[in-house]
């Protein structure tokens, strides 16, 4: 098994109907590579019910953590809470809302090498409408934010919009 330790990270907001799938899904996927991994969910200040189907699969699995905003700080606060709270020396988020499937994280994890410090992908067909705005628009103008690191595009992923970033790149 490769000697990576890898953080999942999912911000959370009204996901009670998808986030115990995410959590089981991710963690089963990330012992396909590593046995050094964790699961972290942001919970933005849920109105529904998955704060306690969080707390509840907290108690019964040992590699989740969850962090809970007492109330919606929005996207980008759930964002760096996740950042700044993964352990792990890679971090990959997607949304909780099930949207992605984190079953593609290999074909991101496939596109890290020792001069890359992140790995992109996105749906390389959309369906949402052109005035589509924030997390929908091209990941092109996201890049700002990593000036820094070395950059990969993955375009090999169809169904996806999920980030790997090793920690140092951030």
């Amino acid at each position: 098994m490769e000697r990576i330790s890898l953080t999942a990270f999912f911000p959370a907001y009204n996901d009670q109907h998808t986030i115990e799938n995410i959590v089981r899904t991710s963690a089963a996927e990330m012992r396909k590579v590593t046995d050094n991994f964790e699961v972290l969910v942001v919970d933005d200040g849920s109105k529904d019910e998955t704060a306690d189907i969080l707390d509840r699969l907290a108690a019964e699995l040992p590699f989740l953590r969850v962090i809970h905003h007492q109330r919606n700080l929005g996207y980008g606060a759930a964002l760096i809470s996740g950042f700044m709270n993964a352990k792990k020396d890679l971090i990959f988020y997607t949304d909780g809302d099930g949207q992605y499937d984190v079953r593609e994280m290999h074909n991101l994890l496939a596109q890290l090498k020792p001069t890359v410090d992140l790995v992109n992908g996105y749906k390389v067909k959309r369906a949402d409408p052109c005035t589509a705005s924030g997390s929908a628009r091209p990941i092109e103008l996201r890049c700002d934010l990593f000036s820094s690191c070395k950059f990969a595009m993955s375009t090999a992923i169809s169904a996806s919009s999920a980030v790997i970033s090793s920690k140092r790149s951030l």
